[in-house]
């Protein structure tokens, strides 16, 4: 939670245009993951409260928190792999030396994009499924929710894009 706030303090740092759209959607998302996560908190504490002191609790915390928790995966997703928070395998990657280290990880980042992209249409379709459905207790449209799985990939999509354009960068400026 720290990170996500500091990151939502920082400025654009000095380096060109990948850092600014980097910081603006670092802010973006991390301002949106914080207030969906802090709600979610709220509403999960309303459930708790609701059944230690009342005879029976609204049946639609428990579905608010399961969209609140998909939305906060959807938009925290980008800025965890920004900050190298999803899980991966780095024992092969640690082993690696120079030029080859990079280029390894240039090589994840183009898969994790055609995946990404691969992923897109069944995404767009599985979004498009809800249009006629509503949830059973809140009574939105599932279509809503069921976006969140597209979000996730475009969301994805930019970072990676962005840590791919910032390697090649690297590259051809020598720095690696």
């Amino acid at each position: 939670m720290r990170m996500l706030e500091e990151n939502i303090k920082t400025e654009a740092p000095a380096g060109g245009w990948l850092n600014t759209i980097e910081c603006w959607l670092n802010r973006v998302f991390s301002s949106l993951t914080v207030v969906l996560l802090l709600a979610l908190c709220g509403v999960v504490l309303l459930q708790v409260t609701a059944r230690l002191l009342l005879p029976s609790s609204p049946a639609w915390t428990e579905e608010l928190s399961r969209y609140l928790f998909i939305y906060v995966v959807a938009f925290g997703i980008g800025v965890a792999y920004q900050q190298g928070e999803l899980v991966s395998v780095e024992l092969f990657q640690s082993r690696l030396r120079g030029l080859s280290r990079p280029l390894y990880r240039m090589l994840i980042s183009l898969l994790m994009l055609g995946f990404c992209v691969l992923m897109f249409k069944p995404a767009l379709a599985f979004s498009a499924i809800g249009e006629f459905q509503t949830s059973p207790t809140l009574f939105i449209k599932m279509q809503f929710m069921f976006v969140s799985t597209l979000l996730v990939f475009v969301n994805l999509f930019a970072y990676i894009l962005l840590d791919l354009l910032r390697c090649l960068q690297a590259l051809f400026k020598g720095e690696v």
